[in-house]
């Protein structure tokens, strides 16, 4: 039997050197060794993408231009070459593979991203500032689920609630007679539990607890010391209805609402839209200046026929989004489109992300204006400009007609200047828009901030 020679240490070495034939990285100038990943010329992919960015990616990009020069001198459209056609279908298949299998931790994920977006803007981290200006109370705005609040040794302790995915627990305890009490707490569709001993404290500390529903609907008011309707008032509300002095304020609350409708269209982008609903709204204006409605109903007929092009010069205002390729959104949510729902009639059920907001908003001034007449001492069950009916708080909706468009105004601009996802809102099986809870925190502190003087003002109904 032959034996084999065992290999001495030179013939190891010279056969490692011709295995192993060090090269140099034409991006870092470094030896190394070669590799079927990265073409024998770099010494990893990170060189390669770092040369290719600096140099090869400008050479392809030369030749792409030069050959779509050619075929555009030669009147073909490249994008309906057979190449570029598989590319886009090998494009769309690999995307649509990949949310089949990603779908449910990515929604997660930029649901989390999304509530945490919403959230720095409600909470902005700002810098301390020593102020010895007089502290401005302002509401606190709670949401998310798991919401408890209760007293413990005097003073009251908030545990908000939780929207998303990681989130860190958050409490706040406020002391009897605290400058940095909040002027009310609004509760949004949150779930949780609070005692009986908050709505006393509250009470106390004149801080009124406001409760909407996921629609934006007021809920209930509580928590606040209230007067009841002063008889001497509810006496004159109800003789207001035959002597004319309902009429006058009916008017009143018109001509405001119209003046405030020209000054919110003025905040739109130009369009001849815009300029044709300024000068509808001022022609009604001026009529009901000059020619005052002799009843009711010819004051809801002029109002009816300013809300028009009020409204319809929104429609020309596009919503910014981005992400809409992995998530589809409606059609009809490229644009604000119409405020009432053509199907159903009615505007409690937002089947549009701006209709939901504007719900928020409309929900916050009306709390506002439940407590501002309850102070006063005046019934908000005889109303001028709404139908009196049982269960229907008619003059709190009379109230509320002059600040609707300081409301539209907030959350146009609101609605103006942000980049929205699909993930900003959900769609219930009925076709109900809901808002992201963090973004529906935001809009009820845009809204409570644009109706904070309203209660001084109806202060003065009751002279």
């Amino acid at each position: 039997m032959q034996k084999h020679d065992t290999p001495t240490a030179e013939r190891l070495d010279g056969r490692r050197s011709v295995e192993r034939d060090p090269r140099i990285c034409q991006n870092c100038g470094c030896e190394f060794i070669p590799k079927r990943q990265t073409k024998g010329l770099f010494c990893s992919v990170r060189c390669y993408r770092l040369w290719w960015g600096q140099n090869g990616q400008a050479e392809a990009s030369k030749k792409g231009l030069a050959k779509l020069e050619e075929l555009q001198a030669a009147g073909k459209d490249p994008r309906a070459s057979q190449q570029a056609t598989w590319k886009r279908r090998m494009a769309f298949r690999n995307s649509a593979l990949t949310m089949a299998e990603d779908e449910h931790e990515t929604d997660d994920f930029l649901w989390a991203e999304r509530g945490q977006y919403w959230q720095e803007q409600v909470e902005p981290k700002a810098k301390k500032v020593i102020s010895y200006r007089r502290h401005e109370r302002k509401p606190l705005i709670l949401n998310g689920h798991g919401l408890r609040m209760h007293v413990n040794y005097g003073s009251l302790v908030v545990r908000h609630g939780f929207t998303h995915y990681p989130q860190a627990a958050r409490e706040q305890r406020f002391f009897p007679g605290d400058p940095k009490l909040p002027s009310r707490i609004i509760l949004l569709s949150t779930n949780g539990s609070l005692s009986l001993d908050v709505v006393r404290w509250l009470s106390e500390q004149r801080v009124s607890l406001v409760m909407l529903d996921y629609r934006g609907r007021v809920v209930s008011v509580l928590g606040t010391e209230t007067t009841s309707a002063d008889l001497a008032l509810r006496r004159a509300q109800i003789e207001a209805i035959t002597n004319g002095r309902g009429l006058v304020l009916a008017r009143s609350l018109i001509e405001q609402k119209l003046a405030a409708s020209i000054t919110t269209l003025e905040t739109l982008p130009a369009s001849e839209v815009k300029e044709s609903a300024i000068k509808r709204i001022t022609a009604l204006l001026k009529q009901l200046q000059a020619k005052p409605p002799q009843s009711i109903d010819d004051l809801r007929h002029l109002e009816a026929w300013a809300a028009i092009p009020y409204f319809g010069a929104w429609r020309a205002v596009e919503l910014r989004w981005k992400g809409t390729a992995r998530k589809p959104i409606p059609p009809e949510w490229r644009r604000i489109g119409v405020r009432q729902d053509f199907l159903r009639r009615t505007n409690r059920h937002a089947h549009h992300p701006v209709n939901t907001l504007l719900n928020y908003g409309y929900a916050l001034l009306e709390s506002q204006v439940r407590i501002a007449l309850a102070e006063v001492g005046l019934d908000p069950t005889i109303g001028y400009l709404h139908v009196c009916q049982a269960g229907r708080d008619s003059f709190i909706y009379d109230l509320m007609e002059p600040y609707r468009p300081v409301v539209d105004r907030d959350v146009l601009g609101f609605v103006r200047s942000q980049t929205f996802t699909p993930r900003d809102f959900v769609i219930d099986k009925k076709g109900v828009c809901r808002l992201h809870p963090e973004l529906a925190r935001l809009v009820a502190s845009l809204a409570s901030e644009a109706v904070a003087s309203l209660q001084l003002e109806i202060g003065t109904l009751r002279e």
